[in-house]
Formats: C-alpha cells, structure tokens, sequence
C-alpha cells in the first residue's frame, strides 16, 4: 500500500466510487492521509447523496460487509462517528438486516441495564476510600487517581466511576446480550415457574463465570433424601436443551464431568430437585452465562495490570457481568473500609442482581 495521498484524479473517482474494485482497499486507506478528501466525500454526501446500494457496494470491497465491530456498534449509538463514517454505517445497515437487529438488541440491553435502580447513598468524600492499592482521590472536574498510577485507562477509569457512583457498571455488549436474553426468557415463564419449595441456589447465580465445567452448590434442605441437579442451554426465549442432569445423592455441590463441558459465549439456567418423603421439590431457576476466550483474555490482562486494586477489579468484574467474583472483591474492600457507606451498599447491591420478574 502506498504511503501517499491520492492524485487528484485518482480522488475524483474515489470520490465518484468510479475506482476499480481491487484498488479500493488502498484509496481507502490513502484517504487517512487526504484530509481534503474527507472533507469533500463528506459535502457530497450532504449536497448530493449518494445511492444506499452503491455505498454498500463500496463498504462491501474494503471490509466484512456483515459485520460490524464492537467499536461502531458504541460510536454509533453514542453518536460519535463523524460524517463520513455515519454514512457509511447507515448505509450498510439499510441493507443488512443482521446488523440492524444486532444495533436493536445493544440499545434494548444498554436500556435494560440503564432501567436498573441505581445505589442510594450520599455524595461521595474525598478521598472515597481506602482501597488495596491505597487511598483513592475522587474531586469534581478531576481525574480519578488510584496510589502509584499516574493515569488510569480511559476505559477503567469509566468503569471505577460507574461503581462508585452508580453500584453497577454498564456491561460489555456480549454480556448486555446475554442478560437481555435472559431477562425475555425469565419475563416468559408462567408465575409458577418463579416459585420455589426446594433448596436455595447458592452458585453460580445471576452471573457470568469463567469456567465451562462449573461447580454447582445450593443450600441444604431439611429432610431431604437426595438431589438432582439439571444444566440447560438457552437456546432462544422459550427453548432450551437439557446439556447435563445427574442425580447426585445428598451432596450439596457438584462439578460438571469433562464429557460434558460448556459451550464459549452462552447463557444457562439450572435447577436442583429434592425428593422430600418421595415428593419432589424444585428450587428456583438460576442462570449464568459462560464468556468468550476472547472476553477471558482482555480479563486475564486488566487483572495483570491491577493486581493490587480491588476497586479496579470490581468495575472490571461487573463489566464483563462476574458479578460473584466482583462481590468477593467488595468483601476485601468492606474489611479495609468498616462502616464505609459506599462499600456496603456494594455489598447489598451485589447479590442481589437479578433480571427475573417478581
């Protein structure tokens, strides 16, 4: 690919969409270098608008014409993009159904999470707290600052301040998804469904794990003679399929055996049944959702790089929907913080994220 911006008559067909199909890709990537490029494609666009189906043609030649990236999907319901890249993305979405629904289901989640309650607690002090790293400064019109950093991601930093004022973090769209997904099949279930006379589900519950062959406990319940634990898939709304089912004694917890290991990037929900005097009494159903290797790798990375702060942890946790091990962390900062206001509206906060209907 060329380095230099393009020759006045290579711009003109360019600009006309008139260039041949193999070298779109470079003039594409040579409009970086024109920004009197830009700007024209930009006031022809407002004067003169070019056909849907001919700008698709063109987004079809310089990328995946079915796909758009985590990235767009925010940019554009945030609104960020600038002209040109709204143009391109509209018009790619007047033609791919798949993209438009998969825009619908982000704002229907981002919505979802935003209809949420949020923690009631007073005006946060500064410094906030103590957290594992040391204090934490938080002043009006400042940077967040955390002990020994000089400057925290710009996305961590969001995250942090989400917790602190808020409780709870926006997800990632993966798991804004899932929870959506969950949140329909739970507002489907006929009320009888919701109730339960059998034991307490203890983990994983309402919460995103790392692990595909995870480790199920509930809570003893009197007088019970044994108990069966059930693992489906959910499939759509209404549809699941039963992945594993085991009857396992009077044990109170089970892994998952390897033959039947989870699927990446999926949602779950499970039952336990007791048999109580021969009568079977059902819990309630939990779900969780397993994350993607990608998902499980951009964790592994933020844990590298804030190992010493809990509160880190606990806005990256919730983000990608580890509500149990965001919890774990609270915990830590509830023995360096005792009384803290903040921290035990966390703790409240915390367990009891819940997307079913009551």
């Amino acid at each position: 690919m060329s380095d230099a911006p393009l020759p006045e008559d290579e711009r003109e067909r360019f600009l006309s969409f008139a260039l041949d199909p193999e070298t779109i890709p470079d003039a594409y990537a040579r409009l970086a270098l024109d920004p009197e490029a830009q700007k024209q494609l930009t006031e022809r666009r407002q004067s003169q608008p070019t056909a849907d189906l001919e700008l698709a043609m063109f987004l079809d030649a310089v990328g995946d014409p079915e796909l758009l990236s985590d990235e767009q999907v925010l940019a554009y319901l945030d609104d960020t993009l600038d002209p040109v890249e709204r143009a391109i993305i509209e018009s790619h979405l007047a033609i791919h159904p798949e993209s438009r629904a998969e825009i619908q289901q982000a704002q229907a989640a981002r919505e979802m999470v935003a209809s949420l309650p949020p923690l009631d607690f007073a005006p946060l002090p500064s410094p906030v707290l103590m957290d594992t790293s040391g204090p934490l400064v938080l002043e009006e019109e400042k940077e967040l600052a955390l002990a020994n950093r000089d400057r925290l991601p710009d996305r961590v930093a969001a995250w942090i301040r989400q917790v602190l004022e808020q409780g709870i973090v926006t997800p990632i769209i993966s798991v804004q998804q899932g929870l959506e997904r969950m949140h329909r099949m739970f507002a489907l279930l006929p009320s009888h469904a919701l109730r339960s006379s059998g034991p307490v589900l203890v983990s994983p519950r309402n919460t995103a794990i790392r692990s595909r062959l995870p480790r199920l406990r509930w809570a003893e319940l009197p007088s019970a003679q044994e108990y069966t634990a059930v693992v489906a898939r959910q499939d759509d709304d209404t549809e699941r399929t039963v992945v594993w089912k085991q009857n396992v004694g009077q044990a109170t917890e089970v892994v998952l055996p390897p033959e039947s290991i989870l699927e990446a990037d999926q949602c779950y929900v499970w039952q336990v049944t007791a048999t109580v005097q021969g009568q079977p009494r059902r819990s309630e159903f939990g779900w969780f959702l397993t994350l993607s290797e990608t998902d499980l790798q951009e964790i592994q990375t933020h844990e590298r790089d804030f190992e010493t702060s809990a509160l880190a942890r606990i806005g990256i946790y919730e983000a990608y929907g580890l509500y149990e091990e965001a919890l774990s962390e609270a915990q830590v900062l509830a023995q360096l913080n005792p009384g803290n206001s903040l921290v035990q509206a966390l703790l409240e906060q915390l367990p009891s994220i819940d997307i079913s209907p009551r």
